[in-house]
């Protein structure tokens, strides 16, 4: 993303606003955020501050009004109440306290680390039930069809058995069973040191759903952004999917449901363009088997 202000304007205008100097003041690699590493230089105090766009105001306001009632909640709290101007070249921002670690790969997780992150999960995840913030439901009801429309499309034909095979009483979310997510648990999106989760991030996009669908996204996540010669480590990441589905207390019938959305979701993006190519259809089918390999674990482990 790029940064619409010079780094040193910034530092030096959180330095008047908060009353103290910094040792350091460095960017972290993001890829939809601008985000600084902040180290205070009295005591060696160290911190992160968020830059959030205008229009993720929402996202702002939960961290600033909610956090507080979710305590014990594996994410980086706010640390100062005042951090700057409400606005800073169009930017609102926030200082959270710095979670030291690195992100992990499902992968790269031994099976003992994997009950580790998932035992994190779960906890952070019961934390979320206590919060009072109000969040529309995830958009999945009018996907299965919409996506069968979408096949008709271009070589999008290829797809509709692969979109049918999601039955209609298993492609939605059970009004009754929604809570609420983080909706967006991906490698880049927790830290991991030390054989535990250090933090959860991005908590300004929750929304509702099952929380077996975050398990789901970290997996799928990981396995859509491998390189064509790291496709090795798939098997790996099914295996730790596998022991996420025996160790968590989620029942079939949710991650059945978890697995059909996630793959709507794909039809969804990738026939959104008015002519479907025949790549796209490819990758698709290729997605499909994956689902389907899914599915199966899920049956065996369940």
């Amino acid at each position: 993303m790029k940064q619409p202000f010079k780094t040193s304007d910034l530092k030096a205008e959180l330095e008047r606003a908060l009353g103290f100097r910094m040792a350091e003041f460095a960017r972290l690699k993001s890829v939809n955020s601008v985000n600084f590493r902040a180290v205070r230089e009295d005591d060696g105090f160290a911190f992160t501050v968020k830059c959030i766009e205008p229009q993720r105001k929402r996202g702002y306001d939960f961290i600033v009004r909610h956090l507080r009632e979710l305590e014990g909640i594996l994410a980086p709290q706010r640390v100062f109440e005042k951090e700057c101007p409400a606005s800073f070249c169009g930017y609102l921002l926030i200082c959270l306290k710095w979670c030291a670690g690195e992100p992990v790969w499902p992968d790269r997780l031994s099976a003992a680390e994997m009950d580790a992150f998932l035992d994190d999960y779960l906890g952070f995840s019961r934390a979320l039930q206590r919060t009072t913030h109000h969040i529309p439901p995830y958009p999945a009801a009018e996907w299965r069809a919409d996506a069968l429309s979408r096949c008709t499309r271009g070589w999008g034909w290829l797809v509709r058995p692969c979109v049918e095979e999601c039955r209609t009483e298993e492609s939605f979310f059970r009004p009754e069973l929604l809570r609420v997510t983080h909706g967006d648990l991906h490698p880049g999106n927790f830290a991991f040191q030390g054989g535990r989760v250090t933090g959860f991030f991005d908590v300004e996009g929750l929304t509702l759903g099952y929380p077996a669908w975050d398990i789901l996204r970290y997996l799928t996540f990981s396995i859509d952004h491998l390189r064509f010669y790291e496709r090795h480590r798939t098997r790996a990441i099914l295996a730790r999917f596998a022991q996420a589905v025996r160790k968590m207390p989620y029942s079939s019938e949710e991650w059945m449901v978890s697995i059909n959305v996630t793959w709507l979701e794909q039809v969804y993006k990738k026939l959104c363009t008015r002519r479907v190519s025949l790549l796209q259809a490819l990758q698709l089918c290729l997605h499909a088997r994956l689902f389907r390999r899914l599915r199966r674990i899920v049956a065996v482990n369940a």
